[in-house]
């Protein structure tokens, strides 16, 4: 989160004149609330009816077989993308808590939603190669059609924040900073700025719907051409430890989607605090530290590692 924000103090100087003044969360709130109000308006104007005539005639173009083995993907689909993010919130809980034990147990969980999808998806895209023509031209529309719908959302978020900005220049070194970066860099290019390498495929696996319940509590516009995030790269950051078990020493590897501030701590089975291993910037790719049973008595241990606002843990065993 640290170049998100520095991305967004640097708009800030963009727009220097007003007195700032230390302000209330609820104002804060509104303003962030004002923000999704106005991004979310646009996607149910211009984006979302656009996105529906598209889907239906993607369906009306394609064999009655694969339409309807589209629609149970499309139910399948849904259910695993439901039982992911609520995986993903109670794994965060849990995190807090320090709770590793239960953390390990949703890992588990979250890598078989991640294998279900991915295999959804690729159920899709078979039926995207046997329709290419109408999948083509599907295609053609979204990128033709994203930079338009991106400018249009930087263009209310230039308005939002021209209008706000004695507000939000000084919360962005407050404590809901995070907070409001998050829904700042979300709603200035409604998602559609870097999009997941299978989006048009998922983009099949639509039902419809307006927005995701994930997004609508979250406050952050989602879209159908969103809906396969988050990517298994964000979230499974540890490769298994290897050799594990391990006697002398054995190698905690991961790898980083992008660069990041990284911590990387060894917890015993109390939750106690036992190595540091890394703390230092990293860039992205593949990274290895060392871990060796000096210090350390035969058991089962917890590899904590933080990469930004991103985290992981997995668990090690030291034999006699």
């Amino acid at each position: 989160m640290r170049r998100s924000l520095l991305y967004m103090l640097a708009i800030v100087a963009l727009f220097p004149g007003r007195a700032l003044w230390a302000q209330s969360p609820d104002e804060l709130r509104a303003v962030r609330s004002a923000l999704i109000e106005e991004v979310t308006a646009l996607m149910q104007a211009r984006v979302l009816p656009v996105m529906q005539q598209w889907k239906s005639q993607f369906d009306a173009a394609i064999p009655t077989r694969d339409r309807a083995l589209l629609e149970q993907l499309r139910e399948r689909y849904d259910m695993v993308q439901a039982n992911l993010n609520n995986n993903l919130s109670a794994r965060e809980a849990a995190l807090n808590k320090e709770e590793y034990g239960s953390v390990l147990t949703l890992r588990t969980l979250l890598e078989k939603n991640f294998q279900i999808r991915q295999r959804i998806l690729g159920d899709a895209a078979r039926i995207a190669e046997r329709n290419k023509k109408p999948f083509n031209a599907l295609s053609s529309r979204i990128d033709s059609s994203a930079e338009e719908w991106r400018a249009a959302a930087m263009r209310i978020f230039i308005d939002w924040f021209t209008r706000h900005r004695h507000v939000i220049t000084p919360a962005m070194n407050g404590p809901l900073s995070d907070e409001l970066a998050q829904v700042m860099l979300s709603c200035k290019n409604i998602g559609l700025d870097q999009l997941a390498e299978r989006a048009h495929v998922a983009f099949l696996l639509w039902d419809g719907e307006d927005f995701t319940p994930e997004a609508r509590e979250r406050g952050v516009p989602d879209s159908p051409l969103t809906n396969c995030r988050p990517d298994r790269s964000d979230i499974m950051l540890l490769e298994p430890a290897v050799p594990n078990p391990f006697r002398d020493e054995t190698q905690i590897r991961f790898m980083l989607p992008a660069p990041a501030d990284v911590h990387v701590r060894v917890y015993d089975a109390r939750g106690r605090t036992l190595k540091h291993l890394l703390r230092d910037a990293r860039p992205a790719g593949k990274h290895i530290v060392i871990l060796t049973s000096e210090g350390m008595e035969p058991g089962a241990y917890h590899v904590v590692l933080e990469a930004g606002e991103r985290f992981d843990v997995i668990s090690v065993r030291l034999l006699r």
